[in-house]
């Protein structure tokens, strides 16, 4: 087995342990050469690679009982497929006519009650507010409220598309102590975000004690509770969550975009974890030259450069990124 069907084998292997969160010893050795699976030192790098990646590396045992457990999930869905299907296929029997049998469908079901729309409509407010409350503790609705704050102080951004909670009647004057307050609010709602943050990059200083981490958590926590408490204070507009929520996407798609730098690196430098990688570039002598070919990862000098340069950049960005949307 040549190298590069390893490395093509060893980007499968973790393309299915991401999607299933696992892979298999069985599976290392049925599809890596012997020449790698039987070194203990490289079967140990690709053991921390793959926990580097967060992705179990378990025995067949271990698989089976997943497995079982998967296997019933996907029976009982199949199961209400089926009966769904079963429902829809009699319905179907008894009236054949698309027209009669939709106004039937439809004479079926029963309009909604005032009491009813009223439980779907706090449904929803319940939904909203809790994605709300995710989007804050990630710092994402903040800055995007905090924004906000400034379109409208710079008056590029109409009151109303920021609150849904304006009446129709209120005057001009009204509506422009409503923008006033709401911008004092936001200014508010910024000078605790400020106070957050520094307390964040604190708690990750080196050197700081347990004791004072704790102290800083807990003002996290007040000064959190301070700026949801000022975030209920009014009635966001729909349009705004879901920008919140579309930027939250978009600050997850760049974390997996880094990570599959990072998974790259690995293949790259022959299924070496990062920490080894670190390693081996520390021991380079100066002597070498950029076309060097450093043993025994089996790369030049310049290819090792490039790969530490792209891991650290991707470290980095993950980093900041999971420092702002707050995910672990």
């Amino acid at each position: 087995m040549t190298k590069e069907t390893d490395m093509g084998n060893l980007k499968r292997l973790i393309s299915i342990g991401k999607n299933k969160g696992y892979i298999t010893l069985e599976e290392l050795n049925d599809d890596l050469s012997d020449e790698i699976v039987t070194s203990e030192e490289n079967v140990d790098d690709l053991l921390t690679m793959f926990e580097e990646l967060d992705i179990m590396v378990i025995d067949e045992a271990s698989k089976a009982e997943m497995e079982k457990a998967r296997k019933a999930k996907r029976k009982k869905e199949k199961k209400e497929i089926k009966n769904l299907r079963m429902e829809m296929a009699d319905t179907g029997s008894r009236v054949s006519d698309p027209v009669k049998m939709y106004l039937k469908e439809m004479g079926c079901i029963s309009l909604l009650t005032r009491e009813g729309e009223v439980a779907i409509a706090k449904r929803i407010e319940a939904g909203e507010k809790k994605a709300l409350s995710v989007l804050l503790d990630s710092c994402v609705g903040i800055e995007h409220i905090i924004e906000l704050g400034e379109e409208l102080r710079a008056s590029r951004i109409k009151l109303k598309d920021v609150i849904n909670d304006l009446e129709d009647e209120e005057s001009y004057m009204q509506a422009g102590e409503r923008k006033e307050s709401l911008i004092e609010t936001i200014d508010t709602i910024r000078e605790l975000n400020e106070r957050v943050c520094t307390a964040r990059r604190e708690m990750l200083k080196r050197g700081c004690s347990e004791a004072k981490k704790k102290r800083l958590a807990a003002r996290i926590k007040r000064d959190q509770r301070k700026i949801a408490k000022l975030v209920a204070s009014f009635s966001l507009e729909k349009k705004q969550l879901e920008l919140m929520v579309s930027r939250y996407r978009d600050l997850v798609a760049r974390i997996e975009r880094a990570e599959k730098d990072i998974t790259d690196c690995m293949v790259r430098a022959g299924g070496k974890p990062v920490s080894y990688l670190r390693k081996c570039f520390a021991k380079i002598p100066r002597c070498k030259s950029d076309d060097d070919v450093i043993s025994p990862v089996g790369l030049t000098k310049r290819e090792l450069v490039e790969i530490k340069s792209k891991v650290e950049s991707a470290q980095e960005e993950i980093r900041l990124l999971r420092e702002r949307t707050n995910m672990t």
